[in-house]
């Protein structure tokens, strides 16, 4: 029996239109968050759009299994960064960076 799996995480290309947007969230349980874009023109031919997330929640769940009451806290952050080189019409060279840092409670303390 095989299995498999595949995970794609599709975004934006760079564009040449410069572009900045952010978001700000709130909620219960501890939850905050921040989002936010930044898309430029480094030079002629190269193209920048960086992109990223805070989310936070304190995780406020009763687990009286585990008799704790932060089984589902999130500390998390995601950053993506891509560049779009395009010294002709008939090249271009795409590019990604991906940084998680996914921080969740260790449930077995």
């Amino acid at each position: 029996m095989q299995s498999g799996f595949l995970i794609s995480l599709k975004s934006n290309k760079p564009s040449n239109k410069k572009t900045y947007r952010y978001s700000l969230t709130v909620g219960n349980d501890g939850k905050k968050g921040v989002n936010g874009l930044v898309n430029f023109k480094i030079m002629q031919d190269l193209l920048l759009r960086i992109s990223s997330t805070y989310n936070y929640s304190n995780g406020f769940r009763k687990n009286n299994y585990l008799n704790v009451d932060n089984s589902n806290k999130k500390d998390e952050v995601f950053i993506r960064a891509k560049f779009l080189f395009t010294p002709s019409k008939n090249f271009s060279l795409l590019g990604t960076v991906i940084s998680p840092d996914f921080k969740m409670v260790d449930e077995t303390k």
